[in-house]
């Protein structure tokens, strides 16, 4: 869940045909969530009711005051199957390099403050010595004291050479292509820095 100033960008807020089938169902279940002013709240998202779903998604807190911290909270079945340990308690950001940590952080802030989802396709290596390429679809959600990230992480008929993951349980590089998605307000310019300078040069 995380975006590069080097990815490619498509920031329509339309649906994008390299969006998968399961990328709308999923988008469809969040938008049929009661909304809390503009988004759902956690208490309102039920497992039980995401279907076949279920073993592709992964609810992550996202602590954005403070120290930040991105625990795990659910992970689906698929995702256990692979990574083969259930990740949840474990820190999302213990899966990234560091020097993606910052990109990470920013994109969360915006999925909560603009509010706006992503989408994107994400490399992940696991212990066991496999990568795959996942198509990565996230939502945000209200929580108390902390907002969450709701993700579907479904598998792509794209394996790719292994990078070892140096002690985590998997490793995630940075997105190979991401889009934000506009879920009514519209979506922000990536990276934050290029909203400044846009700023900048309208009032030159």
């Amino acid at each position: 869940m995380n975006a590069d100033a080097n990815s490619p960008i498509i920031a329509t807020g339309f649906a994008d045909p390299r969006r998968s089938r399961r990328s709308l169902d999923f988008e469809a279940l969040w938008r049929s969530l009661p909304r809390q002013t503009t988004l759902p709240h956690r208490r309102d998202f039920n497992p039980a009711r995401a279907g076949s779903l279920l073993r592709d998604i992964m609810l992550v807190e996202m602590r954005l005051e403070g120290q930040q911290l991105f625990p795990v909270r659910l992970a689906g079945s698929a995702t256990v199957e692979k990574i083969q340990r259930d990740p949840k308690g474990h820190d999302y950001l213990e899966f990234m390099p560091p020097e993606y940590h910052a990109g990470l952080i920013d994109t969360a802030s915006l999925m909560v403050n603009r509010p706006c989802g992503l989408w994107q396709i994400t490399p992940l290596h696991f212990e066991r010595g496999i990568a795959q390429c996942f198509e990565v679809t996230v939502f945000p959600l209200l929580g108390d004291p902390s907002p969450f990230a709701l993700a579907l992480l479904a598998p792509r008929d794209e394996f790719i050479r292994p990078i070892a993951p140096g002690g985590r349980l998997m490793l995630a590089e940075t997105a190979r292509e991401f889009e934000f998605l506009d879920i009514g307000a519209g979506v922000p310019v990536w990276p934050p820095s290029a909203a400044s300078e846009t700023a900048r040069s309208r009032m030159v």
